[in-house]
């Protein structure tokens, strides 16, 4: 018997909405990605970043076909409060890697994350025909790991001592969520 797919949504909740990020973004994502703090929480290169570097970045990922790049917003919102996408999309395999994070400070701590995961699973497992999303999330990102967890992820692994921390190395920790896992958590609760 097929697996049952879960319900067509658009990726928003009512607290959030995914939309293309521009060249109008720019400054916002370049103060991220300089900012060596939130480098550290998803474990990303640390700048310094150029408003070319940015501009290419968001043109190569926004552009590949292996990737599904949104900025993060309040509706009815300009200016995006972080960056979520799924990348390294096997559409052969029907995997891919979530990744996201609330680059605006004040965003952070409202449970705003919880909504940005359900919308990207909700399009990686409606619109995308996934049957696996996974992710990597520093040990010591307590809110994030509290997070994925309420969305239904899984904790499938570790890589010990695999990124050089402020206080020594972290592990990585590995998190999964099947297609029928999120279609039974979906109908049980909405962000």
């Amino acid at each position: 018997m097929p697996e049952s797919k879960p319900p067509a949504l658009p990726p928003a909740t009512p607290r959030v909405m995914l939309q293309p990020l521009t060249l109008a973004h720019l400054p916002r994502v370049k103060a991220w990605k300089n900012d060596p703090a939130l480098a550290h929480m998803i474990a990303a290169l640390t700048g310094p970043f150029s408003d070319a570097d940015v501009a290419d970045w968001l043109a190569r990922n926004g552009s590949d076909p292996c990737q599904w790049l949104r900025g993060i917003f309040r509706p009815g919102q300009d200016e995006p409060l972080g960056v979520a996408r799924l990348m390294f999309i096997d559409r052969v395999n029907a995997v891919a890697e979530l990744g996201m994070y609330l680059g605006a400070a004040q965003a952070r701590g409202q449970g705003l994350g919880r909504a940005v995961v359900h919308a990207l699973l909700a399009h990686g497992f409606g619109p995308l025909s996934l049957e696996r999303i996974h992710l990597r999330v520093l040990e010591d990102n307590v809110a994030a790991i509290r997070c994925y967890e309420a969305s239904g992820f899984r904790h499938e692994g570790r890589w010990r001592a695999h990124v050089r921390g402020p206080a020594g190395r972290l592990d990585m920790l590995l998190m999964g969520i099947l297609r029928r896992e999120f279609v039974a958590t979906s109908l049980e609760a909405r962000p």
